[in-house]
């Protein structure tokens, strides 16, 4: 699963991030799984991550990451909640 070190972490630091990342995939790839239909980024957002802070670049990053390893595809650019 995909971490982007764009702030140049390393160590135990970097580790716990990709872990982090990695959790984050995963939930993402089992929700699709299990719901079979074509989600965006914000839908996922809105759906597992309701209440949460959590970034919506996040979930771009998992997509992004699950796209370039083939395990989702997209069929179609659906906006989003901003546009």
């Amino acid at each position: 699963m995909t971490y982007f070190n764009t702030t140049n972490e390393t160590g135990q630091t970097l580790k716990s991030y990709r872990a982090k990342a990695k959790t984050e995939t995963e939930e993402i790839l089992h929700y699709m799984r299990r719901y079979d239909f074509p989600y965006g980024a914000s839908d996922i957002w809105r759906e597992l991550y309701p209440n949460s802070s959590k970034p919506i670049t996040n979930i771009r990053r998992s997509l992004t990451g699950l796209k370039k390893e083939g395990l989702i595809k997209v069929v179609r650019k659906q906006p989003g909640i901003w546009g």
